[in-house]
């Protein structure tokens, strides 16, 4: 399984940096089982891809804002239902800690097979400021990096680009 993060910096310096509040093997162990669970998420009925994205605590779920995640009764939210009250928990749980460690969401991108996590978000950035994070085996980043170039690496985490942005 590869688990890939969109990602956009305010500032350039750490864009081009893995960076987390935590330790990089226990975000590494979060992002591998968030993307269990996420492999399960049903298709949005209202938009063409699916996903979640948890910002300044709001979640929102294939296109819908449901409030803050710490009120919302989650076993009452539709996409959830797939996953029973403990992995219902566990996803909130995880997308908090991700959060907490600038993943703010994650969408399934249907080109690459893989669900995209958004890093480092903000609303103004370009295809050059894009970066992504991978856990990748060795065939995925082979099929990866016909799209995107690695910035850097630690461990099983890749930063990648897209394959023509500028690295500034």
């Amino acid at each position: 399984m590869a688990t890939i993060c969109y990602s956009c910096q305010l500032g350039h310096s750490k864009r081009n940096h893995l960076d987390f509040n935590d330790d990089i093997k226990n975000v590494s162990h979060a992002l591998f089982e968030m993307n269990k669970l996420l492999h399960r998420f049903p298709k949005s009925q209202t938009i063409l891809s699916k996903g979640y994205s948890l910002d300044k605590n709001v979640l929102e779920i294939n296109g819908l804002i449901l409030g803050n995640i710490d009120s919302i009764k989650l076993d009452t939210v539709r996409s959830l239902s797939v996953f029973d009250k403990s992995e219902q928990q566990e996803f909130a749980k995880l997308a908090k800690y991700l959060s907490n460690n600038h993943i703010t969401g994650g969408a399934f991108d249907k080109d690459v097979q893989l669900w995209l996590f958004g890093y480092r978000t903000n609303e103004g950035y370009d295809f050059d400021e894009a970066r992504m994070i991978g856990l990748l085996n060795q065939k995925e980043l082979q099929t990866v990096t016909s799209i995107f170039k690695v910035v850097e690496r630690n461990g099983d985490i890749y930063l990648l680009a897209n394959k023509n942005a500028r690295i500034y």
